[in-house]
């Protein structure tokens, strides 16, 4: 799989995204979701700059995220999937998971702030986003 993942970063670096994310997809069936793949995979997709492939982007880094918790990179990107799709709450969401791994407590309260007021009221992302707020209060 690492073969079709290097190939994946080469093609995405010379901005050959079309190829780039053939050669993700190979990767990603041969490891069975690795979850490093998955992110390589998922920053393709967000550079091919449509609703489809963000939408993709962002089911491939929900999987990545199960399997590796607290990854900076995947909450990175998952907030600009989100961001790019329109569905703002989790984009913010996702900005306090990051802003959180990084140890930005400020930031990440903000953001967990703004989205209570996108999430829809007790959902387990509304839950987690009060979370975020109280860990940052209590931390502060």
């Amino acid at each position: 799989p690492y073969f079709y993942e290097t190939l994946g970063k080469i093609y995405l670096d010379n901005g050959q995204v079309g190829e780039s994310i053939i050669a993700f997809e190979k990767a990603r069936q041969i490891s069975n979701n690795n979850p490093l793949i998955l992110l390589g995979y998922s920053q393709a997709l967000i550079s091919a700059d449509n609703s489809k492939s963000y939408l993709d982007a962002i089911k491939l880094l929900e999987k990545a995220i199960k399997k590796v918790e607290k990854n900076y990179t995947a909450f990175r990107l998952l907030e600009i999937a989100y961001g790019r799709s329109k569905i703002y709450g989790k984009s913010m969401l996702a900005g306090a998971e990051k802003s959180l791994i990084r140890g930005n407590k400020n930031d990440a309260n903000y953001k967990a702030t703004q989205a209570l007021k996108l999430l829809k009221v007790n959902s387990p992302d509304f839950f987690r986003a009060k979370d975020i707020i109280f860990i940052t209060k209590k931390n502060k």
